[in-house]
């Protein structure tokens, strides 16, 4: 039988009475093949101790206190499985739960979701409130719980991670997102849970918790609109001297899950192949200028843009998958919101050779490759500084800031910006230091 390693996610908030019994249910599945990890949402109670006297192949992490969703994302980019599963430090799987998810696994390769049903426990004699013992209530259901369901890894990288900013319905809101992205999912009739339901639930610590629920269809509502009604979002690529990178940054634009675009290049003066790269390059508006700079170069694009928003990717960066969706997703949900950037992974080229300078590292995303703008909002700050060679970007945004524009960044990779040597070098740190300048003496006045 497929045998992957399954990796048990396992968020615990002051689970002392409860984990035993949780981590127990998971080796009573009888599979070797398996890693637990149990994020420790800031217990206040002996639960990092039970966790040390744990046997078995167990990771612990800890994190102050910030929820159900960061708890299960942290899990998840912890995880070294090729199945993903969960389970609440309160809950218990039933027996043959894995045994039964692999073999619907094993039987279609292209099945990306199990999940059975759901068997609910309620307090049968309280009485003792360190040992309360439970008993089935009702007959088993099928509800949308991580607890009783198992995924392929790559589920999460075609829907993402949890909304952090979602206290209670985060699991609402992403299994939502399952229906609307067309993951591929089986239901088994069989018993895969069991939901020890007391006063102690999640259920009972949010007093707003409806608002959540409505959020997390108000968000899939919006989904399904986009669908149908994409809005034309204009990609902007000011390339220079790009023959080794164009084609796999144009590449990265082709592989997202959003298909109303245009893609705009700016040949900034080449005088390598970057003409005839573009122009072999299918879909794409091409256009040359004499080397002016990117700041030119995003202008004309601009002007000949016919898209609603506006987002850009430097020739030698990348995007990563998923980026245009998540952020127009996330400019639909907030309509005040004029722009929206994420994180930034940086990664070196293979030219570097200086193993310090080359590590892989996540940053701030505030850079083009990482921005979606609406372009009536991008019109209201005004064009790119043409005299920067490469501040052109950096002191528009400066602008924007000053203008008012209301600026958010999702807590998610959007791009990938490489190191070489050609934006490795310090050469160009004069013209930020002034672009810098600018800014502060608008501040203060002294130029407008």
């Amino acid at each position: 039988m497929y045998q992957p390693l399954v990796s048990v996610i396992i968020p615990a908030y002051n689970a002392e009475k409860y984990l035993v019994e949780a981590v127990n249910s998971v080796y009573n599945q009888n599979y070797s093949n398996l890693e637990i990890i149990i994020i420790d949402d800031g217990s206040t109670d002996k639960t990092a101790e039970i966790v040390s006297g744990l046997k078995g192949n167990i990771r612990y992490f800890y994190q102050k206190n910030s929820g159900a969703a960061v708890a299960r994302n942290t899990g998840i980019k912890e995880a070294k499985g090729e199945i993903i599963t969960f389970l609440d430090a309160d809950d218990l799987w039933a027996e043959g739960k894995i045994k039964r998810e692999l073999e619907n696994f094993t039987a279609d390769s292209a099945l990306e979701m199990v999940i059975g049903f759901t068997q609910l426990l309620r307090v049968k004699d309280d009485s003792n409130p360190d040992l309360k013992i439970f008993e089935p209530t009702e007959q088993p259901r099928m509800e949308y719980l991580f607890g009783s369901a198992a995924f392929r890894r790559e589920v999460f990288d075609k829907v993402g991670l949890l909304d952090p900013s979602l206290q209670w319905s985060e699991d609402t809101d992403w299994f939502l997102r399952v229906r609307d992205f067309g993951i591929k999912k089986i239901v088994t009739n069989e018993v895969a849970l069991f939901y020890r339901f007391h006063g102690e639930n999640n259920t009972f610590r949010y007093k707003n918790r409806h608002n959540y629920l409505l959020r997390a269809f108000h968000s899939s509502i919006i989904r399904r609109r986009l669908t149908k009604n994409k809005p034309l979002v204009s990609v902007i690529i000011p390339a220079y001297n790009a023959e080794k990178y164009l084609v796999e940054a144009v590449n990265s634009v082709y592989n997202q899950n959003y298909s109303n675009l245009e893609i705009i290049i700016i040949d900034d003066g080449s005088t390598d192949n970057t003409r005839k790269i573009a122009k072999s390059i299918s879909r794409v508006n091409y256009f040359y200028q004499n080397h002016l700079g990117p700041g030119a170069g995003r202008n004309l694009a601009i002007k000949e843009a016919k898209g609603e928003y506006l987002a850009f990717l430097d020739a030698d960066d990348l995007w990563a998958e998923g980026k245009l969706e998540a952020q127009i997703e996330y400019l639909y949900n907030h309509l005040e919101i004029d722009i929206v950037f994420g994180q930034v992974e940086e990664f070196c080229d293979r030219e570097l050779e200086d193993a310090i300078t080359c590590r892989k590292k996540i940053v701030a995303g505030i850079i083009p490759s990482a921005m979606l703008v609406k372009k009536s909002s991008f019109l209201k700050v005004g064009w790119f500084e043409e005299n920067w060679r490469k501040a052109d970007f950096s002191s528009w945004y400066a602008k924007s800031l000053e203008t008012g524009l209301h600026i958010a960044s999702l807590e998610k990779i959007v791009a990938y910006r490489r190191i070489h040597q050609a934006n490795t070098s310090n050469q160009n740190l004069k013209e930020y230091v002034l672009s810098l300048k600018e800014h502060l003496d608008r501040q203060r006045g002294i130029i407008k």
